[in-house]
C-alpha cells in the first residue's frame, strides 16, 4: 500500500471547507430565506477561492494517481472510487428529498431541444461523474502519449473543445453549460487539464518545488490586488459556468495558481488531524453536506436570525460548523464495514 501524502489529505480538508463555505447562500435562498447578509458572507469571502477550489481536486487527483496501471483495473478501480458512491449517495438523497421535503423525482432534467434533456439522479454531484470521465481520457493519453509536454498540449485542446462545446446552446436550457451536458462530460473536457498539471507536478516534484512559494505568492496578490482595486475579474467554473473565449487565459491563471497555492498552504501546515480527516473522507463530506445544509437552512432561521448584520453572521458561522461537524460524523457511519461499501471500499 502506497503511502499517504499527509498534506495532500490537508489541502483537501480546506478545499471541502471551501465547498460547504461557498454553498450555504444557495441552500439559505432555496429555504425561502432572502437575506443580503448572508449573501454578503458568502460573496463578500468566496472570491478568494471560487476560481479554483474544484478544479484544485482534478490537480490532487492527478497528483496521487498511478495512470500505468492496466485499463481494466484502473477502470474497475474508478468505477468503485467515484460511480458506486455517486449512485449510492443519488439514490439515499431521493429517497430522504421524497420523505422531508415532498421531491419523487428521480431523474432531474432541464429544458432542451425542444423537449428535455435528462441528468441522472442528481446534479448536485457532477463532480464525481466528471472526475470519472476525466480520469478514464486521462489514462488514454498517458496510454498513447508518452511525452508530459505533448500530452499537456492534447489536454489543452480537449480543454478548448470541451468550451466550444459550452458555447452551442439553444436558448432555452437554464443557462449553455448545461445544454445536452450529460453527466457533465464537458466538465469534464474542461478539467482534465488540471489532472495533466497535477501529474506533471508529481513527475518534475524535485525541479518544481521550488517555484510552488512563487507562484501561490502570484496568486495572492492577483486575486487579493484585483479585488481591492475593483477590477476583480476571476472566472469559476463549478457545475456550470459563463465563461466566455476571452476569459479562458484568466481560467488556466487562477485555477492552476490557486490550485497550487493550496497545495504549498497545505505543505506548510504538512499535518493536522482535523483537516487530514475531513481531506481523507471529502468525498463523503461532499456528498453529505447538500443534505445538512439543507436541512440547516431550514430548521436555524428559527432560533437565529439570518437578516441582522451580527445575527446573521453568527447564523452562517454556526450553519458552517454544524455542517462541517455532521459531515464528519458521517465519514465516521460510512466507514462501518457494511456501510463501507456504499462508498467503494471493498
Amino acid at each position: 500500500m502506497k503511502k499517504r501524502l499527509h498534506y495532500v489529505d490537508v489541502c483537501k480538508g480546506l478545499l471541502i471547507l471551501m465547498v460547504i463555505w461557498q454553498h450555504i447562500p444557495a441552500f439559505v435562498s432555496w429555504a425561502g430565506v432572502d437575506s443580503s447578509v448572508i449573501e454578503s458572507c458568502g460573496g463578500g469571502s468566496s472570491w478568494l477561492f471560487w476560481g479554483f477550489y474544484m478544479q484544485a481536486f482534478f490537480l490532487t487527483n492527478g497528483y496521487t494517481s498511478n495512470f500505468k496501471k492496466d485499463l481494466r483495473s484502473f477502470l474497475w478501480g474508478s468505477f468503485k472510487a467515484l460511480l458506486i458512491p455517486y449512485i449510492a449517495f443519488a439514490l439515499i438523497g431521493k429517497g430522504l428529498n421524497a420523505l422531508f421535503w415532498g421531491e419523487t423525482q428521480l431523474w432531474q432534467k432541464t429544458a432542451g431541444l425542444g423537449d428535455q434533456v435528462w441528468f441522472f439522479m442528481e446534479e448536485s454531484y457532477w463532480f464525481l461523474t466528471a472526475l470519472f470521465m476525466a480520469r478514464i481520457l486521462y489514462w488514454f493519453l498517458c496510454r498513447y502519449i508518452q511525452n508530459d509536454y505533448y500530452r499537456g498540449i492534447v489536454a489543452l485542446g480537449i480543454m478548448l473543445l470541451g468550451f466550444v462545446l459550452n458555447h452551442i446552446y439553444d436558448g432555452v436550457s437554464m443557462d449553455a453549460a448545461h445544454f445536452n451536458n450529460h453527466l457533465h462530460y464537458r466538465n469534464a473536457l474542461c478539467m482534465m487539464i488540471f489532472i495533466w498539471i497535477g501529474e506533471f507536478l508529481k513527475n518534475h516534484k524535485d525541479k518544481l518545488l521550488k517555484y510552488l512559494a512563487p507562484i501561490s505568492i502570484t496568486y495572492i496578490v492577483c486575486v487579493v490586488g484585483t479585488h481591492i482595486i475593483g477590477k476583480a475579474c476571476t472566472p469559476s467554473y463549478t457545475h456550470s459556468t459563463a465563461i466566455q473565449y476571452h476569459q479562458i487565459p484568466l481560467y488556466l491563471f487562477y485555477a492552476t495558481t490557486g490550485s497550487i497555492a493550496m497545495l504549498w498552504i497545505a505543505r506548510k501546515i504538512n499535518a493536522n488531524k482535523v483537516l487530514e480527516y475531513l481531506g481523507k473522507g471529502s468525498l463523503v463530506v461532499y456528498m453529505s453536506h447538500f443534505g445538512y445544509l439543507r436541512l440547516l437552512a431550514k430548521v436555524l432561521p428559527n432560533i437565529i436570525s439570518p437578516y441582522g448584520t451580527i445575527s446573521g453572521f453568527t447564523f452562517y458561522i454556526i450553519t458552517f460548523i454544524l455542517a462541517t461537524a455532521l459531515s464528519g460524523a458521517t465519514i465516521w457511519l460510512f466507514n462501518h464495514k457494511y456501510l463501507k461499501i456504499l462508498i467503494g471500499k471493498f
